[in-house]
């Protein structure tokens, strides 16, 4: 999942002075990330806390120029709240600037995956970097503190503008962003028709992993296949023609004249459509086979009956309303 900006917002005093407080809203995301630069124009030493709704930052990459530069902070998972950045500093100097950008779905282990930082001090109207990145999907953000805006700030690389505050005494701070989605060497840079000195930080944030879901495959699906499906053909008719199904080795048949072979209208045939497969759905005829296979059939006209067992021994018995008869 991206690395995605949720709230922007700087701030900066309009004289020299030894803190700067401006409010700002977090909002309720999940890996949630904190990076706020501060601009001063005296030594970055003289910097004494970086504090979000009373909870103090980390001090990572930073530029420093004599006159100008600027100095990264950042906070893994800072309060869901509305809430001052406050920047603090001992003695006192020029005009102090900041910048604080929200982040959500960042890395919540490792979330800067590469730092870099330089300075121009002068003779120069354009400032540019590198960072190398080694994961895939990271934010980039990048910032410039300046001591003449000059001609006005370009980003000469493509990324988009978050903030860019000008003065007191055209001293000021931009800050920009731009999404990678390969790794590898990133340039970021900006210029401004300005000799003065200038420093330049970039910081690539890494995005959150994503675990692998489940892999629905349609062979994990359940289904039927013909052998498991119930069959109409196991239900046996009580018409006339009884035909339960035993197997090809067990075909008694018994007409009342106590022939092998019984009459159409008790036939206990074999039907070739029913199988070991077949559903063992309730129906009319009951079967059981474990090691031994029951069958009996009623006939609503003439009450018969037709057993059959094969265990080891197969018999079938059938009984009409004059006889009864036995083959083992």
């Amino acid at each position: 999942m991206a690395v995605t900006k949720d709230t922007v917002i700087g701030g900066k005093t309009s004289s020299a002075a030894t803190s700067l407080t401006f409010s700002l809203t977090v909002g309720n995301n999940t890996n949630r990330l904190l990076l706020v630069w501060v601009s001063v124009s005296d030594a970055f030493s003289t910097i004494t806390s970086v504090t979000f709704n009373g909870d103090a930052l980390t001090a990572s990459v930073k530029s420093e120029e004599t006159f100008s530069g600027n100095k990264l902070y950042y906070m893994i998972a800072p309060d869901v709240a509305t809430g001052d950045v406050v920047v603090s500093k001992s003695g006192t100097s020029q005009s102090i600037h900041a910048c604080a950008l929200s982040l959500y779905n960042a890395d919540q282990t490792n979330p800067l995956n590469a730092t870099r930082g330089d300075v121009k001090t002068s003779s120069a109207t354009s400032l540019s970097s590198t960072v190398t990145t080694t994961v895939a999907n990271t934010y980039i953000c990048d910032s410039l503190g300046y001591e003449s805006a000059g001609t006005g700030i370009v980003r000469d690389n493509g990324q988009t503008a978050e903030y860019t505050d000008n003065g007191p005494g055209d001293r000021g701070l931009a800050v920009s962003t731009l999404a990678e989605t390969t790794t590898g060497t990133k340039t970021r840079g900006y210029s401004n028709g300005s000799s003065s000195g200038k420093g330049l930080t970039i910081v690539a944030v890494t995005d959150i992993s994503q675990p692998a879901g489940p892999s629905a495959s349609p062979s994990s699906s359940p289904s039927l296949s013909p052998s498991t499906s119930p069959s109409a053909s196991v239900s046996p008719s009580l018409s006339p023609s009884v035909s339960p199904s035993l197997s090809p080795s067990i075909s008694p048949s018994q007409s009342p004249s106590k022939s092998p072979s019984v009459s159409p209208s008790v036939s206990p045939s074999v039907s070739p459509s029913v199988s070991p497969s077949a559903s063992p759905s309730p129906s009319p005829a009951e079967w059981y086979n474990e090691n031994k296979h029951n069958a009996s059939v009623t006939n609503i006209n003439k009450s018969s009956v037709a057993t059959a067992t094969n265990s080891n021994k197969n018999s079938a018995t059938v009984t009409n309303s004059d006889k009864s008869l036995t083959s083992d």
